[in-house]
């Protein structure tokens, strides 16, 4: 009797692990979403730093204005946690830029009406995008071509 009911105890826990993993997703899963929610961060980081880099551009042209984006004298060396790669950098006209990544979960698409309502997905791509317009002769370049 009570080995069988040691059996029953230790079944119904196994399964209740092997339910949790499968809700849940498991360790590699929650890694998913942790290095994706580095890639929101990072890219707002280097959406910030490219506006200021867009504003300073434009006080330069009219020398009255002061700058204002202490902090941001150069770009943060970001790059995506799991594979290392550089984020996308893409300028699409004079006054309007985009910093792009692959993501791997959809919890950043799910999450972004509250938390990440910066980011636009496509897909599995998610971007920070500022500015309007396009430019056919827009340079499209990795984030390190264009800082360096």
């Amino acid at each position: 009797m009570n080995r069988l009911l040691l059996v029953a105890v230790v079944a119904i826990v196994g399964t209740g692990l092997i339910a949790g993993f499968m809700i849940v997703g498991g360790p590699g899963h929650a890694r998913m979403e942790r290095y994706d929610s580095e890639r929101a961060a990072d890219l707002r980081s280097l959406g910030d730093y490219h506006r200021c880099v867009l504003a300073q551009e434009d006080r330069a042209e009219d020398s009255v204005s002061p700058p204002q984006c202490s902090g941001y004298e150069q770009a943060p060396d970001l790059s995506d946690p799991a594979t290392g790669e550089p984020y996308r950098f893409a300028r699409l006209g004079p006054q309007a830029f985009k910093v792009c990544a692959t993501f791997q979960t959809s919890s950043q698409q799910e999450a972004r009406n509250l938390r990440y309502s910066y980011l636009a997905f496509e897909g599995d791509e998610g971007c920070v995008i500022y500015g309007q317009g396009t430019g056919a002769d827009a340079p499209a370049a990795t984030l390190k071509q264009t800082t360096e």
